[in-house]
């Protein structure tokens, strides 16, 4: 997920102890390796990645697991498929 500076890639001990210092260093709230991999896949869904490439980027053998674990809900989301939902029920229904 992320290069280092000889551009290896950081493996989970070192990303565990370089993250806080990185956060605090930019002043961005505290994030765990496992809470980046959750907002990526989250944002990926979210932004129409195919539920195939997600599940095998994320490395697992079936999507639910990709599902039931990595992908969350954000509040944006809510709020786009409310107001989908009102239009539906208050635009397309005086159409008709």
């Amino acid at each position: 997920m992320f290069l280092g500076r000889n551009y290896h890639p950081y493996v989970a001990e070192t990303l565990s102890s370089a993250l806080p210092k990185l956060c605090d260093e930019y002043k961005l709230d505290r994030i765990s390796p496992y809470g980046l991999r959750h907002s990526f896949a989250t944002f990926c869904s979210e932004n129409g990645m195919q539920e195939i490439v997600l599940m095998k980027l994320m490395g697992h053998s079936n999507f639910e697991t990709t599902q039931k674990y990595y992908i969350k809900v954000s509040a944006k989301r809510k709020r786009l498929a409310m107001q989908e939902a009102y239009k539906v029920v208050f635009y397309e229904r005086k159409a008709s």
